[in-house]
């Protein structure tokens, strides 16, 4: 079930900061298969060191300016200190595995043990983050983490992979996306690329590296990601399109990153001269798939 086509990788939206993640950076998914990522490329949203909560929601969660040492096994204002594991949540009762940013990082790149919030809120419920992302201070429940996929300032918690960072698991519809060595995993919704409706309006359906899923992630195209455009990540094309190597004579610019092409349907192909709709996996699609195709150069 290999891919076809050479692409750059997908964009997520952590509460307080968007994160870009560039073609040499390490996610693993639930097929077990990874591709290198590099989680340091991040740009963050206005307002990021201020809570992140949706209107009628509060934190819940408690203060403790904890330091995270990794490694260290003792505890700072109450909290035990990392490294933890987010697939086991080994945690003692009363607190969670969460990412969470260390030596001023500005994307989380460790885990330690978090107290989790005295009303909890559970997957899918709006939720709030206590300072910065990388604080790993949230509202939700044990097994989860407040994310966004579309919008910085509003976040839903979602949920943490089971498994391990070699094979996660998720519920069924959903699939498991890993950056930054596992410190960071989460659930994904799977849609599909040959239906825009799938995904929330502000979303679009990509490819999620590592995995034979597409999901919705923040569409980050602005008023570039037009068919024939240059891109440089997943996200940065238009709904129905795929960041992928240019195609000479139809992208505008043969020298960049990736170029925004449209997906096709292989029942009913229909491309732009001088594309072909050819199936996206090289052997045998996974099931819901098997009509995905991308229009491309033969």
């Amino acid at each position: 079930m290999t891919r076809r086509f050479a692409f750059s990788l997908l964009l997520l939206t952590a509460c307080g900061s968007s994160v870009d993640t560039p073609a040499d950076a390490t996610s693993t998914g639930s097929s077990g298969g990874t591709t290198d990522v590099d989680p340091t490329s991040t740009t963050t949203g206005a307002g990021e060191s201020s809570t992140t909560a949706p209107a009628g929601s509060s934190s819940g969660a408690t203060s403790t300016g904890q330091e995270t040492g990794g490694g260290d096994s003792s505890s700072s204002g109450g909290v035990p200190q990392g490294p933890c594991d987010p697939f086991e949540q080994d945690c003692p009762a009363g607190f969670k595995c969460a990412p969470v940013s260390e030596d001023g990082a500005s994307f989380p790149n460790a885990t330690a043990c978090v107290p989790v919030a005295d009303d909890p809120v559970g997957v899918g419920e709006a939720c709030a983050v206590e300072g910065e992302f990388g604080s790993g201070l949230d509202n939700c429940d044990v097994g989860s983490v407040c994310f966004s996929f579309q919008d910085p300032f509003v976040g839903e918690c979602v949920a943490q992979c089971g498994g391990s960072p070699f094979e996660g698991t998720c519920p069924a519809g959903s699939s498991c996306a890993v950056t930054a060595d596992g410190v960071l995993n989460f659930c994904v919704p799977d849609c599909d690329p040959l239906d825009a409706d799938t995904c929330e309006p502000g979303q679009v359906c990509v490819p999620n590296p590592g995995t034979n899923s597409f999901n919705c992630a923040a569409d980050a195209s602005g008023e570039g990601g037009a068919e024939g455009s240059p891109c440089e990540f997943a996200t940065a094309c238009d709904p129905g399109l795929a960041c992928v190597s240019p195609v000479a004579e139809f992208c505008t610019d043969e020298a960049a990153v990736g170029c925004c092409l449209p997906f096709c349907s292989l029942s009913a192909p229909s491309c732009p001269d001088p594309l072909t709709c050819l199936p996206w996996f090289e052997d045998t699609a996974p099931e819901g798939y098997e009509d995905v195709g991308l229009c491309f150069a033969e």
